[in-house]
């Protein structure tokens, strides 16, 4: 939800779920790779959204990566907060882990904000045209239990 003008595109916050939570670099790229639909719909969303509900709250999610970083499939996942599997697809899943990604976060119990980890080419997620950002993260999912 935020772009970085590092070498490369890279954000701190994609550097620390590959490096210090064991998730391979593949599953995490840099915003600047994506394809355009990928990059593009969720700024237009969140601009849209922002529109009608200026203090709405938005957060990123990465299920794939949130998996990897937790070590669990996703019915393990959902199992840990309270859910029954319930979809038909990856895509299903992965919207689902969002979900309670963006209830965790939004609840206060995944206390890991990696919007506020960034290299100082990277935008503000916290003061840009898009903003405020967040990016929940739970503890659980931190290799070295930072």
């Amino acid at each position: 939800m935020w772009w970085s003008a590092r070498k490369g595109g890279c954000r701190k916050a994609d550097d620390f779920i590959c490096r210090d939570c064991g998730v391979q670099s593949g599953t995490v790229q840099s915003t600047n790779s994506l394809r355009g639909a990928a990059l593009v719909g969720g700024a237009l969303l969140a601009s849209a959204m922002r529109q009608d509900y200026p203090n709405m709250r938005i957060t990123e999610t990465h299920p794939k990566a949130l998996l990897i970083g937790m070590k669990c499939s996703g019915e393990e996942f959902l199992r840990k907060y309270g859910l029954s599997p319930m979809w038909n697809n990856e895509h299903e899943r992965d919207a689902v882990i969002g979900a309670v990604s963006v209830r965790e976060g939004f609840e206060g119990r995944w206390t890991i904000d990696l919007s506020k980890r960034r290299y100082e080419s990277e935008q503000d997620p916290k003061n840009y045209w898009l903003a405020p950002m967040a990016y929940s993260w739970p503890e659980c999912a931190m290799a070295d239990g930072r």
